[in-house]
């Protein structure tokens, strides 16, 4: 009978429940849009770094001799070195009307053994020994409809060189390709650009030498140690001060990126589930207030307080039931939108999505005891009225004269009604 009376209720009262269990929803997919976008961001730059042997230390110096590279090499805790030429550079495209500037990365050989590997997206890379080919980033090419198989111009120390586009391709230190003087991310006025290391270090004047070094730690090396003496080695070819991973420009938008998810993960959703949790505590004390005499007749034919309680408590989790399911569909497809939108921005060669089953279960389980928390001390303090009482209507929670008397007599005797009533309960 308890059961036939909760859906007639949920019936009664449909749209008031279809409007909670809504804010319920909106709490569950805000929760698992940004956890799940999170996760899958943080999945995504993982795999991508880990291919691409991403490097752990990097460092930009004015010129050194190669063989310095050997001593980084000697180095405890330093697996793999990579001394390359660096260097932006002015490129001439038709239709441009401002100043476009290219971040130039050599490309040493053998390619499988190089750190902060590009992937190519489209085309292919640039040959060993090539002196005209360039590959460029993707973002940039597709913001100036450069394809492969066109050509730019560049002006390298002064000097016109005809560049040909060979291939358009992403890399983990350039997820994030920010302009070097916003800091943001600017494709119209600034690009990567990869090309045959002896062909860029002649270019550049950097024949037999190198300006810039990424380094790769073995397992279980300590970072700063490792940081500390790789500047002593670089400091006398002026050195800029090596940075760790953490501190690398990209990747270091990415990690924060990721940390603002997280973050909204904590918070967005208690907002929605704060207004729910307090719409469910308002409706419940309206309905157990309005069915005093019912509670009443069910107490005196035998029901517990407990079975009551129950009851009540039932018509708060439906609610939240159905706010889960309405959040669940709605938290991927946020998910997988907010991914589109960083799509634009982290240049990863691949998205991989994730949602995991304890993100269902947290936000459940956060979305139940938001409506157990709204409801419980209402239901209790209704339903623990011992019959006799409770077929009488409820007193007013306070019957006095007050000072706005004088003013209330002004009044329509509704909107003095409705004064009094706010008053009462505020």
């Amino acid at each position: 009978m308890l059961r036939r009376k909760l859906l007639r209720d949920l019936w009664r009262l449909r749209y008031q429940c279809f409007t909670i269990a809504l804010l319920v929803g909106c709490g569950i997919a805000s929760f698992v849009s940004a956890v799940s976008a999170a996760a899958s961001v943080q999945a995504s730059r993982d795999a991508f770094y880990e291919e691409a042997h991403f490097a752990d230390i990097f460092d930009r110096l004015k010129r050194a001799p190669r063989p310095v590279l050997d001593r980084l090499r000697e180095l405890p805790g330093v697996a793999n070195v990579e001394g390359r030429v660096v260097g932006d550079f002015r490129l001439v495209i038709d239709g441009s009307a401002e100043p476009v500037v290219a971040h130039f990365v050599s490309v040493g050989w053998p390619e499988e053994g190089r750190l902060n590997q590009t992937r190519i997206q489209s085309g292919r890379q640039v040959e060993p020994g090539s002196a005209n080919e360039i590959v460029l980033s993707s973002a940039f090419a597709e913001t100036w409809g450069l394809i492969p198989g066109g050509a730019v111009t560049a002006v390298i120390n002064g000097r016109l060189a005809k560049l040909n586009i060979v291939g358009l391709a992403v890399s983990p230190e350039f997820v994030w390709a920010s302009e070097p003087r916003t800091g943001l991310p600017d494709p119209w006025h600034f690009g990567v650009a990869w090309m045959d290391e002896d062909a860029l270090a002649k270019a550049a004047g950097l024949v037999g030498g190198f300006n810039d070094v990424a380094i790769q730690l073995a397992v279980g090396a300590d970072e700063r140690e490792t940081i500390d003496r790789v500047d002593t080695i670089l400091e006398p070819y002026g050195g800029l001060g090596s940075v760790g991973r953490a501190d690398q420009p990209s990747s270091k938008l990415v990690d924060q990126k990721i940390g603002q998810l997280q973050k909204t993960a904590r918070t967005l959703p208690v907002i929605f589930l704060g207004v729910a949790a307090f719409l469910l505590h308002v409706l419940l004390s309206r309905i157990v207030g309005t069915q005093r005499e019912q509670i009443a007749t069910l107490k005196a034919l035998g029901y517990h307080t407990r079975e009551l309680t129950v009851h009540y408590l039932e018509f708060a989790l439906a609610i939240c039931a159905l706010g889960v399911i309405f959040g669940w569909g709605l938290g991927i497809l946020g998910a997988k939108s907010i991914l589109t939108v960083y799509a634009r921005y982290f240049r990863f060669p691949s998205y991989l999505f994730r949602f995991d089953a304890w993100t269902i279960a947290a936000a459940t389980s956060v979305a139940v005891v938001a409506g157990v928390l709204g409801t419980f001390s209402a239901v209790r303090k209704a339903v623990a009225i011992p019959p006799a009482e409770a077929m009488r209507p409820e007193a007013p929670p306070s019957y006095h004269r007050t000072r706005l008397d004088g003013f209330y007599a002004l009044l329509r005797p509704v909107t003095r009604m409705v004064l009094r009533d706010a008053s009462r309960r505020p």
